[in-house]
């Protein structure tokens, strides 16, 4: 060391420095490192959020390990990282109200969410598994810390379960449609296998062909669409009068601003006095009931159960007396037509409406769950049942047409202008139901529409009653009981009646039921309300349906199947 003035500004040397001096250098030398680790961890969540190609994304070496980009430099403007997220998790935090799942699939049980550079998560740790690839697959988050940093979320829905699908992602100029390609032959014929060839080149589709070359969504022939100009025609000329009838009956029925609309033609009148005798049964009140009736017939029916009718004869003159031969035929397909004009004259008029089939039986008044503002279920504008059905034209709701309640709102009001207008494809599918779930993810992209699914054990329908036994047994042996029930999903309006009278749920005495004691009614002038039942009518038909009593000894509806018992 220096003498002299130098000397007191050289520390000791380390071998003859006072003990308390070494200690107070040791903690000293731990505070440093504690710094440096702390300003360590900020630059590396920096980098995380921040690169563009080095730190994280670059080959280390740090600590022996290898650490690799898990995507490259091509694609890091909207593939910056990747994670997993559990499926139902994310679908809890997120609903957005899609039909759930009919099948448990290892493969389909997690989300992957692909991140740009500014939205992976916070935590150094977390951001360097996000980007970089140290030999083990992208981290598994809650769908919360996944998602901490997205200012905005893009979610696809695809089913890669029934084929060799590829799905494709690009950054170009944004789109919020799906474009779909498929080795299928330009003349698309429908098969009952698949039609896909590898020997052919992927050529463009619309989203609704699928594996066995069936188009779900053909454009409506000329002659659809000129008959939906003139059903619009003499919708628009009687507008004003019709909305003048209407008003008065709106106001009367109304509840809560909601009203309950049925509509029904002759051939189904007497499911329609089914609905009403179980319901006055189970002492339900019936006061917001609204019956568009089609044909004088079924005003007569409505009014005589005291319930609340109009008969729009502008619109509905022309339509069919007799029930549909089967599901979609040219009979089905008027009335499924006959459906939309009720929800849009009243949504229009300002009400939110609950729109239901004369199929189903109430246990309890569904409108208290669509009124409840304490329920998630609050925040939606439109809600279905549960179609069951998962096929490419009902894709991605699945939501049964057949029960759903709508609030009004303008999205609404714009939604069922649409289907208004949409007749053409209702006649050309023979489904409404295809025509509005069209429009509706049409909608929920376009103008952020809330489209709901509901749970199937409370708003059970023809699907469960089919398909889903362990509901059935658990309903049928009182250990659950569902809001209503819905017996869709038949052949035909004489199934539907036997189902209903195996389950417990037919409430109308026998001279009263069938197209032939409708008329025998009519020509005795028997008051209608004389056919109802206190309890429901029970009788066995088929050993391999859901029943309310053990009908072993009953013939299978399908052949060689067991009994439901």
């Amino acid at each position: 060391h220096n003498q002299g003035n130098d000397a007191a500004a050289c520390p000791p040397c380390p071998d003859t420095a006072p003990a308390a001096q070494q200690q107070q250098q040791g903690a000293s030398d731990a505070q440093i490192e504690s710094i440096v680790e702390k300003r360590v961890e900020v630059e590396l969540a920096r980098r995380a959020k921040q690169d563009e190609g080095g730190g994280l994304r670059q080959k280390t070496n740090a600590g022996g390990g290898d650490s690799v980009p898990r995507t490259s430099a091509g694609v890091g403007d909207f593939a910056h990282g990747v994670a997993r997220i559990d499926h139902d998790d994310f679908i809890q935090t997120f609903d957005f109200g899609v039909a759930s799942q009919h099948f448990d699939s290892r493969g389909s049980s997690e989300a992957l969410l692909f991140y740009t550079k500014n939205a992976v998560p916070s935590d150094h740790k977390t951001a360097a598994a996000v980007v970089g690839n140290n030999g083990e697959m992208a981290p598994l988050l809650d769908a919360s810390t996944a998602t901490q940093n997205c200012d905005v979320m893009n979610v696809v829905t695809v089913n890669a379960r029934n084929a060799a699908s590829c799905t494709a992602i690009l950054s170009d100029y944004e789109s919020f449609h799906l474009q779909r390609w498929m080795r299928q032959p330009k003349q698309l014929k429908m098969s009952r296998s698949h039609t896909l060839q590898r020997s052919l080149p992927l050529r463009h589709v619309g989203r609704g062909v699928g594996n066995n070359a069936l188009d779900a969504f053909k454009a409506p022939r000329f002659k659809h669409q000129a008959s939906n100009m003139e059903a619009l025609k003499t919708y628009f000329l009687a507008l004003d009068d019709v909305k003048k009838e209407l008003d008065p009956i709106a106001k009367r029925v109304a509840k809560d601003n909601a009203i309950v609309v049925l509509v029904c033609n002759k051939g189904q009148s007497d499911l329609l006095m089914n609905f009403a005798c179980s319901s006055k049964a189970k002492s339900l009140d019936l006061s917001n009931i609204l019956v568009f009736a089609t044909d004088q017939h079924t005003y007569d029916v409505a009014t005589g159960l005291g319930l609340e009718s109009f008969y729009d004869e502008a619109n509905f003159g022309d339509m069919p007396e007799k029930e549909a031969g089967a599901y979609g035929d040219k009979v089905f397909a008027k009335m499924m037509f006959a459906k939309v004009v009720p929800v849009q004259l009243l949504n229009m008029m300002g009400y939110d409406v609950l729109f239901q089939d004369v199929d189903v039986v109430w246990n309890k008044n569904p409108l208290s769950v669509f009124h409840d503002k304490s329920s998630k279920l609050y925040d939606f504008d439109i809600l279905f049942q549960d179609d069951g059905a998962r096929a490419v034209r009902f894709a991605p709701f699945s939501g049964n047409t057949g029960f759903y309640y709508v609030r009004h709102n303008k999205e609404t009001q714009y939604l069922f202008n649409q289907l208004l207008y949409n007749g053409d494809l209702i006649q050309e599918t023979n489904s409404h139901q295809q025509a509005l779930t069209a429009l509706l993810s049409e909608h929920s992209s376009l103008t952020g529409l809330k489209v709901k699914t509901l749970e199937g054990d409370d708003f059970p329908s023809g699907f469960h009653y089919h398909r889903k036994k362990p509901l059935m047994k658990k309903i049928v042996e009182g250990k659950h009981e569902p809001y209503l029930f819905h017996m869709c999903w038949t052949a035909n309006k004489d199934n539907k009646i036997l189902f209903m009278k195996q389950m417990g749920m037919w409430y109308m005495k026998e001279e009263c039921t069938g197209s032939e004691a409708l008329g025998k009614l009519d020509h005795d002038h028997t008051p209608v309300s004389s056919c109802c039942l206190a309890e429901p009518s029970v009788s066995c038909h088929y050993r391999d349906k859901p029943s309310i009593i053990p009908c072993k000894d009953s013939p299978p509806i399908d052949k060689g199947r067991p009994s439901f018992w």
